[in-house]
């Protein structure tokens, strides 16, 4: 009898002998031994890599929550600095050129702040901005909007930028820190545009009060760009081909049109990021959420939430292509399957000879 024959018999279901029998039933057994072996390797495989992937992607939006605090931290010390000197009376809101320089020291020390601002309950405000090596002091009040370029510590070209009221109330920034409880975190506004510099920046706030005259409210303000945001934010990388994107809550891409060396419009498709972005604007995605998709023929990993907690205005999206989560997975998966496909093909065959030499 050759292997040939046994192997047909065993096909065609036929078995003709007891030693045919016999070797139907060691290589069901073996087969079926096997498959079961497999099937939970596979399983648990599966389930491993979902955690794999929940891991490192969980551990990737505490890296950038980590980040955005060591970015805001310094700004928000700055912030409190303000607040003490404001209570010490050391900010007077009408000396423009005190004020001026007081906020310009500041801004030299802490790059990262695109503007501060000062305001009263009394619709009077000033801010000190800079953008492409200027200096620009603004000044509001109930008659009008001025302005005046801070150049080697003066204030020159004072013109009038908009003669109609000011209303300051309407301020996100002025806003929110007035309706904070004093003990308080600080105040974050989401992102919106400066009306001066049309520059859009995300404000920090704080409300005080003057020790010897605790009846008038001020609240001062540090904003950063989103432009700054995002260049501090990218300089994390979890894998290497991993992206950091910044949305509004309404799906709106921060990352995009802003020139950076990762910019995702230049690295990922449309299509994938109109998918973030639906899933965003319909509201499937939770905070601290992480889930695989697949887009045009490739499988991503994507872990969304929150930027920081005081709103949901600003989400941080992880994004991570499979390959870069299991590329090494993948290699040692094949190399499984092949030393388990020998193993068994070795007991295939060695189940034929045992049955051929014992056949009697």
């Amino acid at each position: 009898m050759t292997l040939i024959a046994t192997l047909s018999d065993l096909i065609k279901g036929c078995p003709r002998n007891i030693k045919r029998r016999l070797l139907r039933d060691i290589l069901l057994i073996l087969l079926v031994t096997s498959g079961a072996i497999l099937t939970i390797v596979l399983f648990q495989g599966i389930k491993t890599q979902r955690d794999i992937s929940t891991a490192i992607i969980t551990k990737a939006n505490k890296q950038v929550t980590i980040h955005f605090h060591s970015f805001t931290e310094p700004l928000g010390n700055t912030l409190k600095l303000l607040g003490k000197w404001g209570e010490s009376n050391l900010l007077k809101i009408d000396d423009p050129t005190l004020i001026a320089t007081q906020f310009h020291a500041l801004i030299e020390i802490q790059p990262n702040i695109y503007s501060i601002s000062l305001a009263d309950t009394e619709n009077n405000a000033i801010r000190l901005s800079h953008n492409s090596g200027q200096w620009i002091l603004y000044q509001y009040s109930e008659s009008g909007t001025s302005s005046s370029q801070w150049n080697n510590g003066k204030l020159q070209n004072r013109k009038n930028v908009d003669r109609s009221s000011y209303n300051m109330s309407k301020a996100p920034w002025f806003r929110g820190a007035i309706i904070t409880a004093p003990n308080s975190p600080l105040f974050l506004t989401g992102p919106y545009v400066q009306p001066d510099t049309k520059e859009l920046v995300i404000t920090t706030s704080l409300h005080w009060s003057k020790r010897d005259n605790p009846g008038r409210s001020f609240v001062s303000a540090v904003s950063f760009t989103i432009r700054s945001l995002v260049t501090f934010i990218e300089q994390l990388e979890v894998t290497a081909n991993s992206h950091i994107l910044l949305f509004e809550k309404d799906g709106t891409l921060l990352n995009d049109d802003l020139s950076t060396s990762k910019s995702p419009q230049s690295q990922l498709s449309k299509q994938l990021l109109d998918n973030i972005s639906n899933r965003l604007k319909s509201g499937k995605l939770t905070n601290n959420q992480t889930i695989s998709f697949k887009n045009e023929g490739k499988i991503w990993w994507l872990g969304i939430g929150t930027l920081y907690d005081s709103n949901n205005e600003v989400w941080v999206a992880v994004i991570i292509p499979e390959d870069d989560i299991f590329a090494d997975l993948h290699q040692q998966w094949l190399r499984f399957g092949l030393v388990a496909g020998s193993i068994l093909l070795t007991g295939i065959i060695m189940t034929i000879f045992l049955v051929r030499k014992y056949s009697h």
